[in-house]
């Protein structure tokens, strides 16, 4: 029974439905007010064909543990990311023309980043990697919602700044978790600059702290600060000697629990 439910569980990350559920959290967190069913679940099933395609289009690169799932479940892997695209596709279709035409370019971004191209990836480079990966998140979670799904379209200014920082912290923890395997030639930061990381961290969380402050109030403040400090914490203590799960479940799952959290107190429990 344990291994039925480590098969399970381990299936449930490498086909990229926990960071599709962070996407969504992500987007619940800063557009309560404006929750758009059918863009929450073109967020979901995008991020699980996108994500996937990267896995497969890299293969060589993963780590041992997906390469085994792969192998095995590879009929459930590529029948999960055929109905993801075509579910993204509808959702798609669904959304106001303005809408789709916004999210077209970063769907560019995103082909760029997958891409093998030697003279232009975005792969090719750590640092660019991860800015990459925050502003396309950023977009689609606060700037694209703001812009056509708020009542208020300039309050999203203060939250995408936050966002993309945010995406920033957490995707430097998986670069400290790879900094023995990542090709040296990509110069992530904890490669480029292991000496700076205790001052990146202090900025990073105290500009993400004031932040926080101008853009919730009450609960959602004192919440909102609390799972930064987690957030900071579990970056901080990542490093090659943890666990696969420390980063790709734990990690990943901050946005799930803060979105939980929150829906929890809206409703009232």
């Amino acid at each position: 029974m344990n291994s039925f439910v480590k098969h399970i569980f381990n299936l449930y990350i490498f086909l990229n439905i926990h960071v599709a559920l962070s996407v969504v959290s992500l987007y619940f967190i800063f557009n309560q007010n404006n929750f758009h069913k059918e863009y929450a679940l073109f967020l979901f099933f995008s991020t699980v064909f996108s994500y996937g395609l990267i896995r497969i289009m890299f293969l060589k690169n993963n780590r041992s543990q997906f390469l085994f799932y792969y192998y095995r479940y590879s009929y459930i892997f590529k029948g999960i990311l055929f109905f993801s695209f075509l579910c993204s596709l509808f959702f798609f279709m669904k959304l106001p023309i303005q809408v789709r035409f916004s999210i077209v370019p970063l769907g560019l971004i995103t082909l760029l980043y997958q891409s093998y191209f030697p003279f232009f990836s975005f792969r090719q480079n750590g640092i660019i990697k991860i800015i990459t990966v925050s502003f396309v998140w950023a977009m689609l979670t606060v700037v694209i919602p703001g812009i056509f799904f708020s009542a208020n379209s300039t309050s999203f200014r203060l939250e995408f700044l936050f966002v993309f920082l945010y995406i920033l912290l957490l995707t430097l923890s998986f670069d400290q978790r790879d900094i023995l395997i990542d090709d040296k030639a990509l110069k992530t930061f904890p490669q480029a600059y292991p000496e700076y990381k205790s001052y990146f961290y202090l900025i990073l969380g105290s500009v993400l702290s004031v932040l926080l402050f101008f853009i919730f109030d009450g609960f959602e403040r004192f919440l909102s600060e609390i799972i930064l400090l987690i957030s900071l914490f579990l970056c901080w203590f990542s490093d090659e000697n943890k666990k696969f799960y420390y980063t790709t479940f734990l990690i990943e799952g901050i946005p799930v629990l803060w979105a939980l959290v929150l829906f929890l107190q809206k409703k009232g429990f």
